[in-house]
């Protein structure tokens, strides 16, 4: 059964929403955050406007079309795109269109109840919502030296942008370092190249499904293994929770899609269940070079410039776009990627993620593991 989301956000999973009256400075320390934060991050911003603004201007094809009637514009250029809609954005646009952006500053919305919010006072020590703030309340930003406001609440002064930068980071680094890491291993597949069932193979000692759950257990809470309904797995690996695919006849996609439906809140390591060469060393590789502000970590594939799919580590917030994907028709969870801000690790090794498809494939790769266990 699907398990609803469990928390409701503005624009982004990683946000956080700075308010106050009107004037205060608002937009000059966002600008200055993010130009802190710029360097390491991709920064996303939002603003709330009470008044009607324009982002467009007479004599520009793009306003001529709006004021013909369009109800949507759309410009796009190899270093930027734009798309201006006509009246109040709805969930869908603003829950997943600043998705690609790491975290979110969001400036305004100081009645939202989703957002952690941080409240900047005025001279007066002001703040529209501070005699009944906000459950979501995380930290005051104001001009005093010492903390005006009778809470324990952190405190800090607005031309101190490096301690405020530092705050920050280290409340979205702790929300992405409570997230479960589940394992995945793809064993759904026919097998038909090979003629046996490739999850059952032994290269090392015990089936491939089993070595590649022991693999993962090093660094996974848990271990699922996607498989088709009714499918019969190895006797040592027999064991193992199973998550059938979802959805018929989507290979990888579908298992991938699956696991998110059982939680997607958590992050997941993914393995097929063909890669024989892979080992304790390349994961551990994996998990070091994982940026958990992405949609995902992935190797850059060895025979062409685009990452490796089902050797990845898949966050939270790819379901969205795993949705939108299968929605659009598109079955390849490499071309999600390929579309998505993600971290590219180089592979190093030449063949460690070469897929064991034949019987020729077999037979190879274990005479190189048993050349490398000599």
């Amino acid at each position: 059964m699907h398990k609803k989301r469990k928390n409701r956000y503005l624009f982004h999973p990683l946000e956080v929403a700075i308010s106050g009256y009107s004037g205060v400075g608002k937009t000059t320390l966002i600008r200055n955050l993010i130009e802190a934060f710029s360097n390491d991050f991709r920064v996303g911003y939002a603003k709330h406007d009470a008044h009607k603004f324009e982002m467009d201007y007479q004599g520009k094809d793009t306003w001529y079309a709006k004021e013909a009637g369009a109800s949507q514009v759309s410009i796009n250029s190899q270093s930027q795109h734009v798309t201006i809609n006509q009246g109040e954005a709805d969930m869908f646009w603003q829950e997943q269109t600043l998705l690609n952006s790491d975290f979110v500053l969001i400036e305004g919305y100081k009645k939202q109840k989703f957002a952690p919010a941080v409240y900047l006072l005025n001279e007066q020590n002001e703040h529209p919502m501070l005699e009944e703030p906000s459950e979501n309340l995380i930290a005051v930003i104001g001009q005093a030296t010492e903390n005006p406001v009778a809470s324990e609440i952190p405190y800090f002064h607005r031309e101190d942008i490096a301690a405020i930068k530092e705050f920050l980071q280290l409340h979205f680094d702790s929300i992405v370092n409570r997230r479960s890491l589940k394992g995945l291993i793809l064993a759904g597949g026919h097998s038909t190249r090979m003629g046996e069932d490739k999850a059952s193979l032994s290269y090392h000692g015990q089936s491939q499904l089993a070595h590649g759950a022991f693999l993962l257990s090093e660094y996974c809470s848990e271990v699922f293994v996607s498989c088709r309904a009714n499918q019969k797995l190895p006797e040592d690996a027999a064991h193992l929770p199973v998550l059938e695919d979802k959805l018929l006849g989507m290979g990888p996609m579908s298992g991938i899609f699956s696991a998110f439906q059982e939680q997607n809140d958590a992050a997941w390591l993914v393995i097929a269940c063909d890669l024989p060469l892979l080992n304790e060393a390349f994961l551990k590789q994996l998990l070091e070079g994982r940026n958990p502000y992405r949609f995902a970590t992935s190797f850059k594939s060895t025979s062409c410039p685009f990452p490796e799919p089902l050797c990845s580590i898949y966050e939270p917030k790819i379901y969205t776009r795993l949705c939108q994907a299968i929605g659009l028709g598109i079955e390849c969870p490499r071309k999600v990627l390929i579309n998505s801000p993600i971290s590219l690790l180089l592979q190093g090794n030449e063949n460690i993620l070469d897929n064991a498809n034949t019987q020729e494939d077999r037979d190879r790769m274990r005479k190189q593991i048993q050349g490398n266990e000599l």
